[in-house]
């Protein structure tokens, strides 16, 4: 059996995760990620993302999770000083070792292969498509009742796609804890991916479905 190949790749660690086929917003200030900046945007234009485990986002060394996603970047601004990333996941990755004496943080790491699916996976998928829709009708309404602005990852609609695709995409959009998308990433395969989000959509449809029918007080 052929090992996978090992590469050197920028590594952003950060207190988000990032899923295969998403879009993420960013913003660059630190000097070390502008010099890595640099030097992505003279390459490839790809970057590695892993969730933090230990340590801080801005300032100090951080230890991240072990498998992460590389993200190319689609679109950059620069304001002030700041630079404005629009990056998109593509491959995940497994961290091998964090490397030292790099003017910004790197890593050797071995790509995954996509998580596996299956064609019984789709009307799963399609299930899930449906009731993320009903979820996000079900937000409009909150945000016009209580006057709630959502994060647009909150309300954005599931692009055109098979079961892999909504697996993504409701992962990154659901309001959970970062380590509890951490544990999708990680997933081995979509099957797995839409059973846990099926219960958290429920449960987050159920939770605004309630509130919304609380009667007015007095």
């Amino acid at each position: 059996m052929e090992l996978p190949e090992k590469v050197d790749i920028p590594l952003f660690a950060l207190n988000t995760v990032l899923f295969p086929g998403t879009w993420l917003p960013l913003r660059v200030f630190e000097p070390r990620y502008k010099a890595m900046l640099t030097d992505c945007l003279d390459g490839d234009r790809s970057f590695g993302i892993a969730l933090i485990k230990f340590g801080d986002e801005v300032g100090g060394p951080a230890t991240p999770f072990r498998i992460g996603t590389r993200a190319t970047v689609e679109e950059v601004a620069e304001e002030g000083g700041v630079y404005h990333l629009l990056v998109r996941g593509d491959r995940r990755f497994e961290v091998v070792s964090l490397l030292e004496g790099t003017p910004y943080p790197r890593a050797r790491v071995q790509y995954l292969p996509p998580v596996a699916h299956a064609e019984k996976d789709e009307p799963v998928a399609r299930d899930l498509r449906t009731l993320h829709e009903m979820y996000v009708r079900t937000l409009h309404r909150a945000a016009r009742v209580l006057g709630h602005v959502w994060p647009s990852e909150l309300v954005s609609p599931i692009p055109t796609g098979g079961a892999t695709t909504v697996a993504n995409w409701v992962a990154a959009g659901l309001p959970v804890e970062a380590t509890e998308k951490q544990a999708l990433l990680e997933c081995g395969t979509v099957e797995a991916m839409l059973d846990i989000e099926r219960d958290l959509l429920q449960a987050e449809l159920e939770k605004w479905e309630s509130v919304l029918r609380r009667p007015a007080p007095g």
